[in-house]
């Protein structure tokens, strides 16, 4: 009672603190019609009653809950028109929206061995196959053994890896690989939130390469 009395005094909107069990009727203004894309719908998580005391709820009702909750995309078409959209870059682009993806950069140093083993463990931990057997480096692969630079006039300015984007979105992670100090290499890294779901792979890649 006190809640209420504070929420209705302070915030000026009615407020109900209903007993288990009690009905309570909720009136609003004018409605509003929304249309709803089935995606929405087919996402929405059920949310079941609450438990009443000494009550048991019907068979269909526990199967079949009356409320679920969703996320959306709410686009205003006009005066008393909305429409609502999935919650993902398609739902976006269905809405008209522009959808804007930050990359990220991660830089490290590390010899030649720390690397291979790096990757071999990026490889391993990866539960993207079809990316790994169609990713590329540019403009050659890097040698299996020995040093990536060894010092020879026709040694690459640097070794790009390109891995196809996760789900088909974005532009995928980037491995750059230049010479660094000594026999060190200088290990770039550009990458999305989309790279690193799943398994992390990526996440575990940036730790070691420092």
């Amino acid at each position: 009672v006190l809640f209420r009395s504070i929420v209705t005094k302070r915030l000026r909107i009615p407020c109900h603190d209903p007993a288990v069990g009690e009905t309570v009727e909720l009136c609003g203004s004018a409605s509003l019609e929304v249309l709803v894309s089935p995606l929405v719908l087919r996402d929405a998580e059920p949310v079941p009653p609450p438990p009443v005391l000494g009550r048991a709820l019907p068979a269909m009702q526990a199967a079949v809950p009356r409320a679920a909750t969703f996320s959306g995309l709410l686009r205003k078409r006009g005066r008393d028109s909305f429409e609502l959209y999935q919650r993902s870059p398609q739902g976006a682009a269905a809405a008209g929206l522009k959808v804007h993806r930050i990359r990220y950069r991660h830089k490290g140093s590390l010899n030649v061995a720390e690397f291979r083993k790096a990757f071999a463990e990026y490889e391993a931990s990866s539960d993207d196959a079809d990316a790994l057997a169609s990713h590329s480096w540019h403009p050659t692969p890097p040698p299996r053994d020995g040093p990536f630079f060894p010092g020879l006039a026709n040694d690459p300015a640097d070794f790009l890896l390109v891995l196809p984007p996760a789900a088909g979105e974005g532009r995928g992670p980037q491995c750059r690989v230049e010479k660094g100090h000594g026999a060190e290499l200088q290990v770039t890294v550009d990458w999305d939130r989309a790279d690193n779901q799943g398994s992390g792979a990526v996440s575990k890649f940036l730790q070691a390469i420092g």
